[in-house]
């Protein structure tokens, strides 16, 4: 993830998958979240809520778009 006041953060979605996980659907590419995560004993952090701010669709509805998003 990229943050504009602490940069790259590197975590993890455990329990993603499960039907019921209030992440599920919320961590998408291009999507501006409000997280919350916890610090684990690693390198990496745990991801534990995510509310959704703003989606972009245009990202999606132009492939040009999307590839020059993924490539950043």
């Amino acid at each position: 993830m990229l943050s504009s006041d602490k940069g790259r953060i590197d975590a993890v979605c455990s329990g993603i998958n499960k039907p019921h996980s209030s992440l599920r659907g919320k961590v998408e590419p291009f999507t501006e979240l409000e997280i919350f995560f916890v610090k684990g004993r690693g390198a990496l952090a745990r991801l534990t809520q995510a509310k959704t701010i703003k989606v972009r669709p245009a990202f999606y509805a132009d492939y040009e778009c999307l590839c020059w998003g993924s490539y950043f």
